[in-house]
């Protein structure tokens, strides 16, 4: 929970620092440049030591030493907000590390599919376009979506539209 409210006061610390270029089309999600996001990175270096420390202590393992997915609790969203903090402070290849894990571990859980969507923006923050559509057309026929998080992953498909200069597409969105 603490380590949430961390990334959320570290994303609005960049809201405020960020302006507009009216000159250009404006991305969906105005995500800070890497000189800009070292302002947060000690919100986002204690949101990722809280999540450390809750994955270290209470994931469980099975005597093999595999873990034990569907015995956890929050233990998948832990491994999203890591990742988040990761995001933000532009380790993308680190986030998508955690993201993966949690889609390819955490089968039965909603969380996979956040775990695809912050794929999809990761990838877009990459340019590498072609893998962020693969992963968005994948979402974009998954009825068990969370309910609470579909504007998020209709501004994903509206932010992926808009990098490929599609905007009628991204207008429906």
């Amino acid at each position: 929970y603490n380590a949430g409210l961390k990334i959320e006061e570290g994303k609005a610390k960049l809201a405020q620092q960020h302006t507009d270029s009216y000159d250009r089309v404006l991305r969906v999600f105005p995500y800070a440049n890497a000189e800009k996001a070292k302002s947060i990175y000690p919100d986002m270096e204690d949101a990722i030591k809280r999540v450390s420390t809750v994955i270290s202590k209470h994931t469980m393992y099975d005597k093999r030493g595999n873990e034990k997915p569907a015995s956890e609790h929050w233990i998948d969203d832990n491994w999203l907000l890591y990742g988040e903090a990761m995001f933000f402070k532009h380790e993308y290849f680190q986030a998508l590390d955690a993201f993966e894990y949690v889609e390819a571990t955490y089968k039965t859980e909603a969380g996979r599919f956040l775990a695809s969507m912050w794929i999809a923006k990761t990838y877009l923050e990459l340019t590498q376009l072609n893998e962020a559509e693969g992963k968005l057309d994948y979402l974009r026929n998954i009825r068990e979506f969370p309910k609470k998080n579909k504007w998020e992953l209709e501004a994903t498909f509206a932010d992926f539209y808009v990098q490929v200069r599609n905007y009628e597409k991204a207008i429906e969105h």
